[in-house]
């Protein structure tokens, strides 16, 4: 017998890099599982690959939150919040 369970009782999730490689899986099985779903990326500019650009459309049309901010920014708000001695980022960039 299975229990449902209302969007209320879901966890909001929240994934950094989800337009990322391995990032849009993750983004996808959370969409699919019924979280709601933020993800947090670096905005788009003019030299954001068209399918990056896709990817982001398809995601608000899932309902899926973009929070687009710079990672410098980002890291330095976590720092203040937390009160953190270091940040380790691990996002991987393809930029050359």
């Amino acid at each position: 017998m299975s229990i449902p369970i209302s969007s209320s009782n879901k966890s909001k999730i929240l994934v950094s890099g989800g337009t990322g490689y391995l990032g849009k899986h993750v983004v996808g099985a959370s969409v699919s599982s019924g979280h709601p779903t933020f993800v947090f990326t670096r905005p788009a500019t003019p030299h954001t690959p068209p399918s990056n650009v896709h990817l982001r459309d398809e995601f608000r049309s899932l309902g899926v939150t973009l929070i687009e901010v710079s990672l410098f920014l980002s890291l330095k708000i976590l720092h203040k919040c937390y009160n953190l001695s270091s940040i380790f980022s691990l996002h991987m960039t393809n930029r050359k």
